[in-house]
């Protein structure tokens, strides 16, 4: 017994016949997996037709035992005398399988039947992880003590959600295992085992994602969908959907967020790296500061009062930024006048006694007190005063600023 393929155009003639059986199923949808269509007294005649829509598969059973089975769509008359012709499709050898493996096993006598099982890709399912995740985020980074020059990754907690899609790829699998002999079955009744199956596989594949070899940041993990499914396939996550005649065909994760506790994590970790770098910054104006020319007390001194300028702007406000210049000004006349008066502060010499002056007599250069070349001393350097109350540089008896005499 088995299905003989009719002409293109004899649908037409099906479904105007008066004198023999069509057996037809309309669109599963993306909800009906499989169906059983029979006649009611289980009995199909010579020259019945059975009529497989596009993604459909069509698999005559008769008393629990495979006689033959289609998954091209079309028209076919069912002939107890013919042998199985087994119309494949894409699904090449499946269906001869089908023949000797798959039995139900306690079917009634001349209980003939055609299941039509969802060959579609079933989409719409969604999952996501119920709880915070723990993943190594290698975007922060931290210093290893048992390992110095090494660093790792900070851990979180993220939740992810998403949705994937799935086909029915072994139909005599998923007829034995799944769907039996039921009248119809649906995707819900399947679809919340799937959902656990899809979030332990996921659990796992997060694993790979953060591991050194891919070290895919936690927030990065929604573009990454190609990744997610090479993964899964070569490390067979899906096991146990294969394993009902199933695989996935589409995985897609839409959003991955960190926790409450992971984002502050976060933050302090960044926040101690900009204050790292403001260290850094300050040991560089330190070591300007030892090499200034009118003594690394001043240069040090000065480096203190911008300190308190940018304290004062950044907790202060406004107002507190202008008292602390204000103040920052008054301390610094104060202390260039202590720091002339204690021999502190060393003036730049003038362009007199200098490097680049040359002798009034032979007129070589002079790098000393005396030209090297006749002997003549170099011209006296003129010095130069500051006003002892303000700090003003000053050429007369009286500081040109405050009147100071001098």
């Amino acid at each position: 017994m088995g299905l003989i393929r009719d002409a293109a155009d004899s649908i037409k003639d099906v479904l105007t016949s008066q004198y023999k059986t069509a057996v037809n199923c309309q669109d599963m949808g993306n909800q009906i997996l499989m169906i059983k269509k029979t006649n009611p007294n289980g009995i199909f005649r010579n020259g019945s037709r059975v009529i497989v829509n596009p993604g459909q598969l069509a698999v005559l059973i008769d008393n629990g035992k495979v006689l033959d089975a289609c998954a091209e769509p079309g028209v076919y008359s069912f002939d107890s005398s013919a042998s199985p012709s087994f119309f494949a499709g894409n699904f090449g050898g499946v269906f001869k399988e089908m023949w000797t493996r798959l039995t139900f096993g306690g079917a009634g006598y001349q209980d003939q039947a055609i299941y039509f099982v969802n060959a579609k890709e079933i989409i719409d399912n969604g999952f996501g992880t119920p709880a915070p995740v723990m993943y190594r985020d290698w975007e922060h980074c931290m210093s290893d003590a048992r390992n110095p020059g090494h660093g790792v990754p900070m851990r979180v907690a993220i939740r992810c959600s998403g949705n994937y899609t799935f086909q029915i790829d072994r139909p005599d699998v998923f007829m034995q295992k799944v769907g039996g002999t039921s009248p119809i079955y649906q995707k819900d009744e399947l679809c919340e085992q799937m959902r656990l199956e899809i979030i332990s596989s996921f659990q796992s594949v997060l694993n790979s994602l953060c591991s050194e070899t891919n070290k895919v940041y936690p927030l990065d993990i929604p573009a990454q969908a190609f990744l997610i499914k090479q993964i899964m396939d070569q490390q067979v996550f899906d096991a146990p959907i294969r394993n009902r005649g199933m695989k996935i065909v589409g995985f897609n994760v839409v959003r991955a967020d960190l926790d409450e506790e992971s984002k502050k994590k976060i933050d302090d970790y960044e926040k101690s790296g900009d204050m790292a770098t403001q260290q850094a910054r300050m040991v560089t104006a330190a070591q300007i500061a030892a090499g200034n020319e009118a003594g690394a007390g001043v240069g040090f001194f000065n480096i203190g009062l911008m300190n308190q300028a940018v304290t004062g702007g950044m907790f202060q406000g406004p107002q507190g930024a202008q008292a602390s210049f204000q103040n920052s000004q008054q301390a610094g006349a104060h202390q260039n006048n202590q720091a002339v008066l204690q021999g502190m502060y060393k003036p730049p010499v003038s362009a007199q006694g200098a490097a680049g002056v040359s002798c009034v007599k032979c007129g070589a250069a002079i790098s000393g007190k005396f030209c090297a070349a006749c002997g003549t001393p170099a011209p006296a350097a003129e010095a130069v005063r500051f006003c002892t109350n303000c700090g003003a540089k000053a050429t007369g008896k009286f500081c040109a600023e405050c009147g100071n005499p001098l």
